[in-house]
Order: C-alpha cells, then structure tokens, then sequence
C-alpha cells in the first residue's frame, strides 16, 4: 500500500501544480514549491534501489529539472483555455514512461533516463530561447541556462552507452558542447522558440545516436543507420515547413 501512496500521490502533486500555476500564477512560489517538494519524493522513490551514490543524486536531480521545465514552460503559453490541456498531455506521457516503475526494486529504467533527457532538453530550450526573445536576455546568460540543465539532463543518458567511465566523460563533454554549438547558431533563425526547441531537440537526438555508434560500433547497420537520417530529415523539413518566416 505504501508504494502506491508513494508512487501516485507525488506524482499527482506534480501535476496538480503544472495546473494551478495555470489557474492562480499570482501564488508561483507556493505551486512552485509543491512541485520541488513532490519531484525530490517521487525522484527518490523511483530510484532508491540505486546503489551508486552520484547516479542515483543525478537521476533525482535530472527528474526535478524536468518538472520544474515543465511548469516554467507552461507560464508562456498564451491560450486562454487550451493551455490547460498541455499538462493533463505531459502528464500523460510521464505516467506512461513510469509506469513500470510502480512496482520495480528503484531503479530508473534506461527507456526513463532518454524520456527525461529529451523531454527536458525540449523544454529547458524553449524556456532558454524564449528568455532571448521575449524577455531580452543576452544571448550568454540564456546560452548558460541551456548547457547547465542540458550537462545534467544528458549526463544519465550518455552513461547509457558507455557505463561509468573515463570514455563516458568524454562523450557526455562532446554532446554538451555540441548542443552549445547548435544552440548559438539557430538562435539566429527566424523562428519561434518552441520551433527552435524543436528543431535543437531533434538535432541533439541525432547526435545521441551517432555518438552511440561511435562508441559502440558493433551496432553499426547501414540500413538502420540511413532510415534514422531520413526520419530526422523529415521531422526538420515538417517543422521548418509548417513554420512561417518572419
């Protein structure tokens, strides 16, 4: 009974404060808190099992990152109505990535770790890129927001390549400094920061597979390799398609 209460009620929490920041903003601290305090149990619960101290720390912390990108996204969407929707749809993706853990020994499942690496480099871009736009920041402070949520969210998702190694530092380094590299460059572009986000996403995503066969050559299959470019292509071609220059 108590890994029901302990695996439902925060994550409940969380997503009743995604939507009370929607419906009261003026009380964010509060929801703010409620949403930390309900991230740091939930985050624990899923990985307790975790016997490698920095592993688990990271895995926690990269879950908290997720859900406070989450609920700071969900303060720039304009919709008057729809926007309360977003997070009954994020919520439903998370329960479908955690699901299984319901009833696991705590550890974070690898198919968990990519969903928040993805999910919160999505997110935290956005919010990153909308600071420029919206708000004005310099590009550098925005730039510095980005790489230290993407190091942290990526640094769980690497490991997944190479265990904890010498080799796995290394990669980790490369994706961060390749992410940083792409978000300077399409900053300039005429799009919306959710376009960019996008785009920043998908591009982060293939660099994770190439990395991947990089370091695990084994897995090399031509053909795989070649649909993965073309599903790629055709995510960028979609959004930069449906998207008007301005």
């Amino acid at each position: 009974m108590y890994k029901i209460l302990l695996f439902w009620l925060p994550l409940l929490a969380i997503f009743a404060s995604w939507e009370l920041v929607l419906f009261q903003p003026t009380s964010i601290l509060y929801w703010l808190g409620i949403c930390l305090l309900s991230s740091a149990v939930f985050a624990w619960y899923i990985s307790r099992g975790e016997t490698q101290v920095v592993r688990a720390t990271i895995d926690r912390f990269s879950f908290a990152v997720l859900s406070v990108g989450v609920f700071w996204w969900l303060l720039w969407i304009d919709y008057k109505v729809i926007k309360y929707v977003f997070p009954v749809i994020i919520f439903a993706l998370l329960v479908y990535f955690v699901f299984d853990l319901r009833n696991s020994e705590g550890e974070v499942s690898p198919r968990m770790r990519l969903a928040i690496f993805f999910g919160g480099t999505f997110f935290w871009a956005t919010i990153s890129f909308g600071l420029i736009t919206v708000l004005g920041w310099q590009l550098w402070h925005a730039l510095g927001l980005f790489v230290i949520s993407f190091a942290l969210l990526s640094y769980s998702a690497t490991e997944l390549l190479t265990g904890a190694s010498i080799q796995h530092t290394k990669a980790w380094l490369v994706l961060v400094l390749f992410s940083a590299e792409i978000f300077s460059v399409i900053v300039w572009l005429p799009f919306t920061e959710t376009t960019l986000a996008l785009i920043l996403t998908i591009i982060s995503l293939f660099a994770y597979d190439m990395l991947k066969y990089f370091v695990q050559p084994e897995l090399i299959r031509r053909k795989i390799i070649v649909k993965k470019i073309l599903v790629y292509s055709v995510f960028l071609i979609f959004i930069l398609a449906s998207t008007p220059w301005y």
